[in-house]
Order: C-alpha cells, then structure tokens, then sequence
C-alpha cells in the first residue's frame, strides 16, 4: 500500500507460494506517515508471518510441519526522532588540506617527440609529443626532448610551491654531409663530433649528421692521398668535393754512369742504386738526392716531386783536380845589398808633369830648414848663458874658451844649412806651383842624401 504523510496508514502483505501460487498467509500493520514507521512496520509483520505460519495442505505447496513459536521479546511502538533533536556539537565549516606542490607544463614540437623529465628525490617520467605534472616536488629539473632526425633539446626548469613553470622546446633539424669526387672506391674515412667515425668507398652520403666540423680523410693505391675539413649545420647540407691524382715519380741521369745515387725523401722514403735511377710512385714533397763516386766530386741536391709528373735531375759529377808535382827545393842565398854611397846620384828620368813632386820636395826641404833653424836658436842661446857667466879668472863657467869657440862654429854651419834647405824648398815650392799651372818639365832628378846610420834621404826634383 502507498504511504502518505500526515494519514494513518497500514502496510499489507501477502505470501504467495511461487510453485502453486496460492496465497499462503496475508497479514497488515498500522505506521505512521514517515520512514522510520515504515521500518519498523515491516519488522512486525515479518515477525507475525514466521510466528503464524500454518500447514499448507498436501497437494497445495505445503512446507512440513509448523515450528513453534519462539518468544521475541518486548513489542515497542513509537515515532520517529525528529531532525535536530538530538545534541550535535559545533558546526565546524573548512576547506581541504592539499600536499605543497608545483606544476610543470612541457610543450615540445615535432609532436612525435618524446619528453623525458628527471627530477628530486630520483624523479623520472617520459612522455610524447609533451608533459604535465601539478603535483611536483620543489626544486630543479632536467628536461630533454628526442626526436629522430632532430637534435636534441634540453632545459632547466625550477618548480616552485603553488607556481607553475612552462617549458618550450623545438628541435632542429639535423644537416648532412656528402662526400664526391674521384675516383669511384676511393676509402673515405669520416670522423666527427660526439667519437662519430665511418670509413666507406667514395661516394659517401650521411644523414642526420650532428652539427660540428667534421674530418674527411681520402686515399686510394696509386694515388696521392687528400685531407679536408667540413662544417656541418643544422637544417643544411655540407658537400665535400675530393679529385685524387697519381703518384709522381723521380729520374736522375747524367754521368759518370754507375756512381752511386742516395734519395731520401717523405715518410721516411730512402733508396740507393747506381747512375741512372727511375723511381715511380712517389709521394708529392721535397727528395734529397746525393751522387759521389770515387775520383769525383760529390753532386747534392733538392728534387720537388708533384702529383702526376715525372720530375728530373740531370747529374754531371766532376773530376777531382790531380796536384802537380813542386820542384825540389834547393838552398837559398841571400844577396848582400849593395852599398850605398854617401853623395849625391843624379837620375835621369821623363818627366810625368803635374807638379806633385815639386811641392814634395819643397815641403820636405822647408820642414829640413825649420828643424836646423830651431836647433841653431836653441844652442845659440845656450851658449849666450854660458858666455856671460863667468868666474874671477874670466874663464866661461863649464867649458874652455877653445870649446866655446867650437860650438860657434857649428852653430853657423847649422845656420847655413838650414838657409841653403829653405832656398832648396822655396825653388822647389815655386816649381812646383808652375808645374802644377801647366809648365813643362824635362828631366827629374833624384837627391840621395847620406843620414845617419848609412840611410839614404831620397829627395826628387824636376827641372
């Protein structure tokens, strides 16, 4: 029956025997209008329908035989406990305590590329295409994007409490390098940044090659081998153009045939054999080349040896000078010098014109007069002091009257000598002046004066 509020109300049941479906027992019980009388009416029926059961006929869904009944103790009746009637306490109204946490937000592009995030406390999460977390820890994170064919990023972020922190990155594209040229096969040997190394026959293409400067090393038999250097940058392409050429070769010729040749040259490369020598394959560089043979003098010398050229040295070693045979030597005898003679020799001679020795021999006379002249003054006034000192017996003070006398007369010797040497330099001087205006000169004549010791004073004058 349908409950109403606020009207006495009844609640029926019926049991009803599922097999047979005949009523087996009905019963009803008087609630109030609210849930709490409804449940309680429930329970008193339940009760009184186990409390009355009764056989069921044979044939008609009987059950067995009837139980006793079993006392259930006192009955109460009563209403419901009305809202708020009861004592509650405070009334206590707040919000919800939350951990102290960051957020982190990680965008990255191409969208396929994967986030990995390492943090505090061993941190680790990845994700793809971007990242998000708002329930971190505070403190620093790594944040790194991947992709393939892309260089990776990285980023430092600090997660604060109640902050947010975003990260953005965008991945570049890697470059590549190509590696072309001549010839076909060449070994190509690559090395790079982060130990990147690959060794392959020419041509060479690598992609997705980080950014950095790369080493292209290219060789091949017969060939000079070549080296080049290659900056590779994101986003772009890098080529590396290599054209190897042929080894070169060396040729010394010449003669004496047979002599012996010494080359050394790069990479420690040394050879000797005999005149001629042909040597192919070489290295391009600088050869030292050195020819000797005996009787000869030994030939050195510098040959440069280029990629794909022949390059040549043409020797002709010469013979080493034989020393002629000296004569014996004998006894030597030295010539007495003839002796000199104490007077005046006159030498005819052509004359030269110019004057010079004129003024010579003008000097010299004149620097003769000036020496005696000034040895006649000197002892003239020596022999003044002497003279006019005299003791009690009129006698001059260190030498004799005789000795005084002397000494006079060669005073005035000297005099006259030093005016014939002074008259002998002016003539000379003059002549010389004449000569030297244009003045023809006939003979030269030569003076040979005796000095002391036997020496000769040469003196040459023209006329």
């Amino acid at each position: 029956s349908k409950v109403g509020e606020g009207k006495q109300s009844y609640l029926n049941v019926r049991m009803v025997n599922l097999e047979s479906g005949c009523t087996v027992q009905t019963g009803s019980a008087e609630m109030s209008g609210n849930a709490a009388a409804a449940d309680e009416a429930v329970g008193k029926l339940l009760r009184k329908l186990r409390n009355d059961r009764v056989q069921m006929p044979h044939g008609a869904g009987a059950t067995g035989p009837v139980e006793p009944v079993k006392p259930t103790g006192p009955k109460v009746e009563g209403g419901a406990v009305a809202a708020g009637g009861g004592r509650t306490g405070p009334a206590v109204d707040g919000g919800e305590v939350t951990d102290a946490v960051g957020r982190l937000i990680v965008t990255v592009l191409p969208k396929e590329a994967v986030v990995e995030v390492k943090g505090p406390k061993g941190f680790r999460a990845t994700g793809r295409g971007g990242w998000e977390n708002a329930r971190l820890l505070p403190g620093n994170y790594e944040v790194e994007a991947t992709a393939e064919g892309f260089e990776a990023a990285r980023q430092s972020a600090l997660v604060r409490v109640d902050s947010v922190v975003a990260v953005n990155l965008a991945l570049e594209r890697l470059g590549s390098l190509e590696v072309v040229g001549g010839p076909q096969g060449a070994r190509v040997e690559i090395s790079g940044p982060d130990g990147f190394r690959i060794e392959k026959g020419l041509p060479v293409k690598v992609k997705d090659a980080h950014r950095g400067r790369y080493t292209v090393a290219v060789s091949k038999e017969g060939f000079d081998p070549e080296r080049y250097e290659a900056d590779v940058k994101n986003g772009e392409r890098a080529e590396v153009r290599a054209q190897l050429l042929p080894l070169g070769s060396l040729v010394v010729e010449g003669t004496p045939v047979g002599a012996k040749v010494e080359i050394a040259g790069p990479d420690g490369f040394a050879v000797s054999k005999g005149l001629p020598v042909k040597v192919e394959g070489l290295a391009r560089g600088k050869y030292a080349v050195r020819v000797s043979r005996g009787g000869y003098v030994v030939g050195e010398y510098v040959a440069e040896v280029r990629s794909g050229e022949a390059s040549r040295v043409a020797v002709a070693l010469a013979r080493v000078e034989e020393p002629e045979a000296e004569p014996a030597a004998g006894p030597v005898v030295a010539e007495a010098p003839a002796p000199r003679r104490p007077d005046v020799t006159v030498v005819a001679a052509p004359s030269s014109g110019g004057g010079t020795g004129w003024l010579v021999a003008g000097g010299l006379a004149g620097a003769a007069a000036i020496g005696l002249a000034v040895w006649a003054k000197t002892a003239a006034a020596t022999l003044q002091t002497q003279l006019a000192t005299t003791n009690a017996s009129g006698r001059v003070s260190g030498i004799g009257f005789d000795g005084a006398t002397a000494q006079a007369a060669t005073i005035d010797r000297v005099a006259y000598a030093a005016a014939g040497f002074g008259a002998v330099g002016a003539v000379a001087l003059v002549v010389g002046l004449v000569k030297r205006a244009g003045a023809p000169k006939a003979v030269e004549t030569v003076f040979a004066l005796p000095v002391n010791g036997g020496a000769m004073a040469v003196v040459s004058c023209g006329f």
